[in-house]
């Protein structure tokens, strides 16, 4: 499985290991060294070696914690595409939070988001083969009230939606 940690993710997980690690005096010796790296007095991969021990240092301590900040981490790690396999990884658009495959353009599956773990996954509109009566250019085809009272309820409505507004309640 491949590892992928979303931008809030992400984030979240480097805000908690500055919270647990990090502090003014250790700063300024990073600045320090960094300064005589700069001027060829020091060794820019030893630098780079420290910190690199210093990080793993630091995700062992915070590991056990689990933070607040690596929540969701876990689902977005062990949630598969159904269709190509690649991790679900968690969007946000205008309307909200949605569940969508990381191998997007290639795979365009969408699943809902259920309080931040991927729910269920969205279903194309289905074609009924009869013209819409509203307008005479589009199909009616059957969808799933996706918010709100009806949120889960199949209706009828216009293949050209919002050009057409013509809906049917089951």
């Amino acid at each position: 499985m491949r590892l992928w940690l979303g931008y809030a993710n992400g984030r979240g997980g480097l805000d908690a290991l500055w919270e647990s690690g990090p502090d003014p005096a250790t700063t300024g010796v990073r600045i320090q060294i960094l300064d005589a790296n700069a001027q060829g007095r020091g060794k820019a991969d030893q630098f780079v070696k420290d910190q690199g021990c210093r990080v793993s240092q630091l995700t062992v301590q915070v590991q056990p914690q689990q933070p607040a900040a690596f929540d969701g981490l876990s689902a977005q790690m062990q949630v598969n595409c159904p269709r190509c396999q690649y991790p679900l990884v968690r969007r946000k658009n205008p309307y909200g939070y949605f569940w969508g495959c990381r191998n997007y353009p290639d795979c365009q599956v969408i699943v809902s988001d259920e309080h931040g773990k991927p729910g269920t996954l969205r279903q194309p509109a289905q074609a009924t083969g009869e013209a819409c009566p509203e307008c005479g250019q589009g199909q009616r085809v059957e969808r799933i009230v996706r918010k709100g009272q009806r949120r889960g309820q199949t209706f009828i409505g216009c293949s050209r939606f919002p050009a057409c507004a013509y809906t049917e309640y089951h």
